[in-house]
């Protein structure tokens, strides 16, 4: 079985380094539905300050600003830990996008980049927000949307976005001291 999601609309890539998670937002809103925000919008619902992990605290993401923004739009943000990859599947199949919080530094050894990114003023382990289009459990795979721009790729080709990782490697990166990291996903109210 295996279920893909592409891309209704082109995304784009995030245009500050810690500016993942709003991105990812925007970019699930503009392809779930049929009207959305913009990313400045975005940003000043959850106090976006340029200073921390995501250049929002989480606290400040999930408190209810965001939801009051995406509520004028009848959406809701949900978030959750320790989802499954069969809950991933099913979100996927109701034409859901959930978004899924790594280490920065298990990213970086799955990218093979060398440059971890720092963020002062925040004594948390940093994190990236990553979109899941794809789950195919047959080939064990999952195919991620990454906002972090790739100069390799060509972001004008819609069927070239995405990347592919396996289950064992994904797991590896989403489990943490027996605890998976959280993973948000928008939902009609």
């Amino acid at each position: 079985m295996k279920v893909f999601i592409p891309f209704k609309k082109k995304p784009f890539v995030q245009p500050a380094c810690d500016m993942c998670l709003t991105t990812a937002v925007k970019i699930a809103v503009d392809n779930q539905f049929t009207k959305g925000f913009s990313l400045k919008d975005i940003n000043k619902s959850v106090r976006y300050e340029g200073k921390y992990q995501f250049g929002v605290s989480l606290d400040n993401f999930f408190e209810q600003n965001l939801d009051k923004l995406l509520n004028k739009l009848d959406i809701k943000c949900n978030f959750r830990e320790n989802l499954k990859i069969d809950d991933l599947f099913k979100l996927l199949e109701q034409g859901t996008y959930p978004i899924v919080l790594f280490p920065l530094s298990k990213y970086n050894e799955w990218k093979k980049q060398t440059d971890e990114r720092e963020v002062i003023g925040d004594d948390e382990p940093n994190l990236h927000a990553l979109i899941v289009v794809g789950i195919d459990k047959e080939k064990e795979t999952i195919q991620l949307f990454d906002t972090i721009p790739n100069k390799f790729k060509k972001y004008d080709n819609l069927s070239n976005l995405y990347d592919e990782i396996s289950f064992f490697k994904f797991l590896s990166m989403w489990l943490h001291s027996g605890l998976i990291y959280p993973s948000i996903w928008l939902s009609k109210i």
